[in-house]
């Protein structure tokens, strides 16, 4: 291990029995472990890749988010103090999704959940019907992490599909080029404006890609809508200062060789040092180089003590991780 315990976020995982044709590199073995020793990297916090039994709608999602949890939570018993867990949550059914959030959190010892920034590429998690999921990660005092999802599909068809365009380009620009980010971007700025953030005061977002360009919004974002009347926003403070007091970053593997990126000195300034976190968006940037992840943290030109919140600290301190922690128990396969 390196000199900072470090901890990472935004990591995946798929389960066999939800998705069979998952490359192997997500799944949750000795392999998974090896290449967290080899990177200095102690905890993964986990939450389902590609093909998440969460984006699905109707009845079955429900008992392909438990045995996706259930999945989990037999490794983290395997590889205790190595790998923690987001709740997979059938949130087209919110009920269900209210009671599969309390099981992982008070039975699994989960951390958190982890939602798509869209459901299925069709509605944002703001709408009114999604509301007790939030509520009642308020009441556990857990954060929900919002990941990339497919764009809402008349957006994708009027923004980044044409005849100019090879069907090959249009998906990766409205995917991983530009349109993933934009929407999870979009996905928090709604639950601003929505009233989450004051309805539930205690709830805690996780947003990857530093930030999804929220950051270098932040002025103008402010701007426009103190044009607004208040009794019409609902706000009671600005756009920035809602992220700065429920938002953490994370770079989702967007780091490089060459020192801090701009991104991370952006969100170091406008979030400040207790708001970020790590993560390398195992294992699907590993098609692409990555710098040693202990290396590179240890060669940053930060002091001491930031680097040790941006590591392990801040992560410590919102998933609880300081206290004395219970050993996860066998999940009970149904």
């Amino acid at each position: 291990m390196g000199k900072y315990k470090i901890i990472t976020f935004e990591e995946h995982y798929t389960c066999p029995e939800v998705s069979p044709d998952a490359p192997k590199a997500t799944r949750l073995d000795k392999e998974r472990i090896h290449w967290m020793d080899e990177q200095g990297v102690d905890v993964q916090v986990l939450s389902y890749g590609d093909g998440s039994p969460g984006e699905r709608r109707g009845g079955a999602a429900v008992d392909l988010c438990r045995r996706a949890n259930d999945s989990l939570a037999d490794a983290m018993a395997r590889y205790p103090g190595r790998l923690e867990g987001f709740a997979t949550l059938p949130l087209d059914r919110p009920e269900a999704a209210v009671q599969e959030l309390e099981r992982c959190v008070k039975d699994l010892h989960f951390r958190g959940a982890a939602l798509k920034a869209t459901l299925g590429g069709g509605e944002f998690p703001d709408e009114i019907r999604f509301r007790p999921v939030f509520q009642k990660a308020a009441e556990l005092g857990v954060p929900v992490l919002f990941h990339p999802s497919p764009v809402v599909s008349q957006v994708r068809m009027a923004y980044y599909s044409g005849e100019s365009l090879h069907p090959m380009v249009s998906q990766v620009l409205s995917g991983p080029g530009m349109g993933w980010h934009y929407e999870a971007g979009v996905a928090v700025l709604r639950q601003i404006l929505s009233g989450n953030l004051d309805r539930y005061p205690g709830l805690q977002l996780i947003v990857g890609h530093w930030g999804e360009m929220l950051p270098y919004y932040f002025e103008r974002l402010d701007m426009v809508f103190r044009t607004l009347p208040p009794e019409k926003t609902g706000l009671t403070r600005d756009i920035s200062q809602y992220c700065k007091e429920h938002v953490y970053v994370m770079p989702s593997g967007m780091f490089s060789e060459g020192g801090m990126s701009l991104a991370f000195r952006n969100c170091l300034e406008l979030f400040g040092e207790d708001r970020i976190l790590w993560s390398v968006d195992y294992p699907y940037r590993l098609q692409s180089p990555l710098p040693n992840v202990a290396q590179w943290m240890e060669a940053l030109d930060l002091p001491e003590a930031q680097k040790e919140k941006i590591t392990h600290r801040n992560g410590e301190k919102l998933l609880g991780l300081c206290q004395a922690k219970q050993e996860p128990k066998k999940s009970k396969k149904q």
